[in-house]
């Protein structure tokens, strides 16, 4: 059996233990991987890449899209409808990321 094929069938059978919930997640995380795949090709680690650079980058842009979210729920909640406000605020997301002042020391 190749490596390959090995690691398939381990997956395959971690799956069974899985909930609703997780395979869910799962399921997100492999559409992510699709489609990236499609626009760039299969995930090669091989090939050097500035991952830290990468990773840095995709959290600025999850704290933006945070901040967005927070402002349009707080934006609908003042036009009375249903509040969903998350808890987590623009600075405690920069913070835990190492992205703001405070984090910088």
């Amino acid at each position: 059996m190749s490596a390959i094929d090995g690691l398939r069938r381990s997956i395959v059978g971690r799956l069974g233990a899985c909930n609703v919930d997780e395979l869910r997640v799962l399921d997100q995380l492999l559409v992510r991987i699709e489609l990236g795949r499609d626009q760039y090709g299969h995930l090669d680690l091989s090939r050097k890449r500035d991952w830290a650079r990468e990773r840095s980058e995709e959290m600025a842009d999850w704290a933006i899209y945070d901040a967005c979210l927070i402002l349009a729920q707080r934006d609908e909640a003042m036009r009375g409808a249903p509040a969903q406000v998350s808890d987590r605020t623009l600075k405690d997301a920069l913070v835990a990321f190492d992205l703001s002042d405070e984090g910088q020391g």
